[in-house]
């Protein structure tokens, strides 16, 4: 009873936050990337757009 007492303890105080950190982490470089994608989408958008104009 005691041994699965500090087992799960163990799994709230250790494991719990590391895997709280891979998820965040996960999450926050995809919206990183999502967010470098659409810059350059839209940079890429402005340059066709202005090349456009000029002709």
């Amino acid at each position: 009873m005691s041994l699965l007492v500090i087992l799960l303890l163990f799994n709230l105080f250790i494991i719990s936050p590391i895997i709280n950190f891979i998820i965040t982490f996960t999450i926050f470089t995809i919206l990183l990337l999502l967010i470098f994608e659409v810059i350059k989408t839209s940079r890429a958008l402005s340059l066709f757009q202005e090349e456009k104009i000029k002709e």
